[in-house]
């Protein structure tokens, strides 16, 4: 998430990394509800795409935005 003056909770979603999407929707889980979506594998396909396959940078960044409360660590001032 990032902070966002105009948001009523005061934070967005940002999708900072797309390309890194194993479509496990651990991050929807982590999420309030309805937040994020993940899409299904059956759009993806029907689309010509697919999920990227998770590498230790991918657990790596996931460990740290969880560390910085789920916010972007693109954002200002993250840890």
């Amino acid at each position: 998430m990032v902070y966002e003056p105009t948001s009523t909770l005061g934070a967005m979603i940002s999708v900072d990394h797309p390309e890194a999407c194993i479509g496990c929707s651990e991050c929807e889980l982590s999420c309030p509800d309805f937040a994020i979506y993940v899409a299904d594998r059956k759009e993806l396909k029907a689309a010509g795409l697919s999920f990227a396959k998770l590498t230790d940078e991918s657990k790596a960044r996931q460990a740290a935005i969880v560390a910085n409360n789920y916010m972007s660590l693109e954002e200002e001032g993250a840890k």
